[in-house]
């Protein structure tokens, strides 16, 4: 059952969006609920569309709070960026869980399909226009966002708790030769220090979430921060990896770091198969199997990229 400490006098087991809707409207004068057009939904919010706004609406606590960081650190950020994010206001009124609002940035999402249908020329003007974009939010002091709450994550810490949560649960499901491999690899990376300095990272940049404008192929904008922490620049490439593919990562990466691209991969890889083991570890947890088994062949195909000392 959520709380909200912004407010601790209701409650509730689960939160649709009918419910959100008309708790919204109860905090938005001469609004109609019928008025409120339904605009997806997350794990941690429900988003509604309103004459040229979009409001996500907290489902739960840890989502309150991750709103209030989002909209921290992009008022600070969004004007010094090149292309077009969110700028959210906060709102925890009594009544109502926490929701931000902002003026709707417009385009399409962008999908690998559109993405490798467009003309080389037009393909490698986005790639090249999110690089830029990249590079300015990794370029950002993250002074910034130690300021708004953000955390940090570390390549090092991750392995060596992967590590240990592998032991009671996908280590049974691995053949035994996978099992050996992936525990040396975690142990070697847990011991490993960080080569990078830390920067403020979308952490979630893939298909749901780069805008482009269909009559010019050109990007529009970046959206959904809620995921924003600190860490390795490098972990900002994995959904491009996953999502669009090896090709657009590689036009990505070329405008974003020049000669030292190809020197990036390594660390690329390093976190999507630290991802893609917590992702089969809740899986596992879950009890979904066709996941499970998804994702542990998704382990076992980026182990052997893995070079053996």
């Amino acid at each position: 059952m959520a709380r909200f400490s912004s407010d601790p006098s209701w409650e509730w087991d689960h939160l649709d969006h009918a419910s959100a809707a008309k708790l919204l409207a109860g905090q938005l004068p001469g609004v109609e609920v019928s008025s409120i057009e339904t605009f997806g939904s997350g794990d941690f919010c429900l988003a509604f569309r309103l004459r040229g706004q979009v409001f996500r609406v907290a489902r739960h606590a840890q989502a309150a709070k991750a709103l209030r960081r989002e909209a921290c650190i992009l008022s600070k950020i969004a004007p010094i960026l090149p292309l077009a994010v969110p700028q959210p206001a906060y709102h925890a009124p009594h009544g109502c869980p926490p929701f931000t609002v902002h003026t709707e940035i417009t385009g399409e999402f962008l999908t690998r399909e559109t993405w490798e249908g467009m003309p080389a020329s037009a393909r490698e003007r986005a790639a090249s226009d999110l690089a830029a974009f990249l590079r300015s939010l990794h370029a950002l002091p993250i002074e910034i966002g130690l300021q708004c709450g953000l955390v940090q994550i570390d390549a090092a810490e991750t392995a060596r708790r992967l590590r240990e949560e592998t032991a009671n649960t996908i280590q049974r499901s691995l053949e035994r030769e996978t099992q050996r491999r992936l525990d040396r690899t975690l142990k070697r990376w847990s011991s490993q220090p960080a080569v990078q300095r830390p920067a403020l990272l979308h952490c979630d940049i893939g298909p749901g979430h780069l805008l482009y404008d269909p009559s010019t192929l050109q990007l529009t904008g970046v959206i959904d921060f809620g995921d924003i922490i600190l860490g390795d620049p490098a972990r900002d490439f994995i959904y491009i990896y996953e999502d669009f593919g090896p090709m657009l990562l590689r036009e990505v990466l070329s405008p974003y770091a020049g000669k030292q691209a190809s020197r990036m991969m390594p660390a690329i890889r390093k976190w999507y198969l630290l991802e893609a083991i917590s992702w089969t570890i809740g899986k596992y947890m879950e009890g979904r199997e066709a996941d499970l088994a998804h994702g542990l062949a998704e382990i076992q195909r980026e182990l052997a990229n893995v070079p053996v000392p």
